[in-house]
Parts: structure tokens; sequence; C-alpha cells
């Protein structure tokens, strides 16, 4: 039976839009020339930023298109294979479009660490029935 959210086009259509506005962010951050910094011994660490950032990229594709897909596992994989590829071009842009950012393999595992590790709590939800 379908819920309310499921039911609700508005809230279709404004985890849609948070899902875009937040790649559109990462997009922005990443390309750049002089990000924000944050400060502090481990927020300030960059790949835990990256893994951070792309864990919310996950978890807003999920629950966006968990309202698309069923099972809801398979939303929550298309939206780890978007985060994924996501993150992909966006380290290919950073070194092919831009002059004092590079593509970095490192930033690249951050990402999927990040992103797998939303997808491993998410499939755990799905399976006691949560999700």
């Amino acid at each position: 039976m379908p819920t309310d959210a499921q039911n609700c086009r508005a809230c279709r259509v404004l985890r849609l839009l948070a899902l875009a506005g937040y790649s559109a962010i990462i997009l922005w951050l990443s390309l750049t020339p002089h990000p924000p910094q944050l400060s502090g011994d481990f927020i300030g660490w960059d790949k835990a930023q990256h893994a951070a950032a792309y864990g919310g990229l996950t978890w807003l594709g999920g629950r966006a298109l968990e309202l698309y897909l069923a099972p809801p596992v398979r939303a929550w994989l298309v939206a780890t294979l978007f985060a994924l590829l996501f993150g992909g071009l966006v380290e290919l842009a950073q070194g092919a479009m831009t002059q004092v950012r590079f593509a970095d393999p490192q930033d690249l595992l951050a990402n999927a660490i990040g992103t797998v590790a939303i997808y491993a709590w998410a499939r755990s939800r799905c399976r006691e029935g949560k999700g």
C-alpha cells in the first residue's frame, strides 16, 4: 500500500529538487577555484568532506527514487550508481575544466566510501522492513 509520501506530488517534487540542488552545490564546490574551507581537525579533512558529501548525495537520491522505484532496495542501488558516476564525472571535470583543481583518485575513493556506506545502511533497513 502506498505511503502518504508516495501519494504526495509535492513530496516527489521537493525530493527531486533537493537532489538537484544538492548535486548543483557539489558541482559548484568541486569546480570553483577557491571553495570555502571548513576548520577543525576532522571536519576540515578533505577526504571526510568528500565521503560526507557523497553520502548525502546518495541519501537524497535514495529518498527521492524510492518514491518512483520498487522495491526500495532498487531505488537505493540506482542512487548509489548515480552518486558513483556523478563523483567520477566531477573528478574528470576538475581535471579538464579548471586551472587550479585536478582529478584526484583519492577523492574518488572517498566519494565511493561515503556512497557505499549509505547504500549498506539503506540495504540493511530494507532487509529489516524499515526502508
